[in-house]
């Protein structure tokens, strides 16, 4: 541009052009730290969420989560809360891996929780049990389950079979009920014979008491309730079954002799110390008569008690 005979340079056009490239630039950059921002972030943590069978046992205290289902679960991120008739107990990633033996809960492994090892806490019938599972990164309950712990009936009768080999007669209904009218007939032989018996078969399902193949027990007492009619009897006796020598093998001591119906108590305690023997539990009832006579011997009530 020409003034008063020299040149000028106009610089408002440059001014405009550079101004809108440091706002572009700006915006750029701005837009650039929102994607890196946006693109960084995954969604929220997966929790996982598995399916878990539960039960508790009263005779083992110990409180049994089954992996059923879902993601597995790393031990050291998960704490386990229970709430027992309103105390509550927290069992740690270290203990819940000693206990699994491995750092993954997953498909089918079985996680036990001895609660009179942890916390000396005895489980009785009926407790009141809500269990909390939490994931720890993200501090949230990733499952939640409320029972009660499993007790025994009173006294558990046989739930298999009954076998008689004197001739006499025995049915399962004959030994379910005291005095009801319904009782066993053995004919016991005039000479030891082994082989004349009346066979009681359990066949408990220890499941339904919350019990495992592998649990120990330690109080198992039988009820006999029977009469002879006679104290003419060599010796009444009772043999069990063994799970260890695969055998029945017999109690060390003769029953007494009833002339009419009363009830004797026998521990096999000594005999019986799992879940296991306790399912397969087998009795056998023989006596021998001191003359050859038709005598016979009623059996009214046969159970057992786990306390």
């Amino acid at each position: 541009m020409l003034k008063n005979g020299f040149f000028f340079k106009n610089n408002s056009a440059v001014s405009e052009i550079v101004a809108q490239l440091l706002m572009t630039t700006m915006v750029v950059i701005a837009l650039s730290g929102v994607g890196a921002i946006v693109f960084s972030y995954s969604g929220p943590e997966e929790i996982p969420h598995p399916d878990v069978h539960e039960g508790a046992s009263v005779f083992s205290d110990t409180i049994y989560m089954r992996h059923c289902g879902g993601v597995p679960i790393d031990i050291g991120e998960l704490e386990i809360k229970l709430n027992v008739n309103g105390f509550q107990y927290v069992c740690s990633p270290d203990s819940l891996f000693q206990n699994l033996g491995k750092s993954r809960w997953e498909f089918g492994d079985e996680l036990r929780i001895d609660t009179r090892a942890e916390w000396g806490l005895d489980l009785k019938k009926n407790d009141s049990i809500r269990v909390y599972l939490i994931d720890i990164p993200s501090k949230q309950l990733i499952y939640k389950f409320e029972f009660s712990a499993f007790g025994s009936p009173e006294w558990i009768t046989p739930q298999g079979s009954v076998l008689d080999t004197s001739g006499g007669s025995a049915k399962l209904s004959d030994v379910e009920g005291e005095n009801d009218g319904k009782a066993t007939v053995y004919y016991p032989p005039a000479i030891s014979d082994s082989s004349i018996y009346e066979e009681f078969v359990f066949d408990i399902d220890t499941g339904a008491y919350g019990l495992r193949a592998g649990d120990s027990i330690s109080n198992v007492t039988l009820k006999l309730v029977y009469q002879g009619h006679d104290n003419n009897y060599e010796s009444i006796k009772l043999s069990y079954w063994d799970e260890n020598s695969g055998s029945m093998k017999e109690h060390e001591e003769d029953l007494p002799e009833f002339n009419a119906y009363n009830y004797t108590i026998v521990d096999l305690s000594s005999y019986i110390n799992t879940a296991g023997e306790l399912e397969n539990l087998k009795i056998r009832f023989y006596a021998v008569q001191h003359a050859a006579a038709e005598k016979e011997i009623n059996i009214d009530y046969m159970a057992v008690k786990i306390s």
